[in-house]
């Protein structure tokens, strides 16, 4: 992750992806899927994000959100799920694995006593 942000219009603090071709790519073919569907959105997200809370709409800037320390290592993510918002809810639609070479396993921290 590259930074948290608070998104004043919906009230979401999201945690914002490094510049990264290919997840723009994937969320831009994921909203004209979506379009090709029927589903117009109230609202348009179109840049990669992961929603973390929701806060209330319209609040100022919130700077405690530029103290958080982003340099921990990569994010391991294993699939992702798409969700359906239909009005105080979330609904799953599906789930998926993501491809690709297998994760490492998990460090291990050896018992001290």
């Amino acid at each position: 992750m590259e930074r948290f942000a608070y998104w004043p219009q919906s009230g979401a603090v999201v945690a914002l992806p490094h510049d990264c071709p290919a997840l723009q790519a994937l969320c831009d073919a994921t909203r004209d899927a979506i379009r090709h569907c029927g589903i117009r959105p109230l609202q348009v997200t179109t840049q990669p994000h992961v929603t973390l809370a929701y806060l209330d709409r319209h609040l100022p800037a919130q700077p405690w959100l530029d103290a958080i320390d982003c340099d921990v290592g990569a994010l391991r993510v294993e699939r992702f799920e798409l969700l359906f918002n239909p009005g105080g809810r979330y609904d799953a639609l599906g789930e998926w694995a993501l491809t690709g070479p297998a994760l490492p396993p998990e460090p291990e921290q050896a018992r001290l006593f």
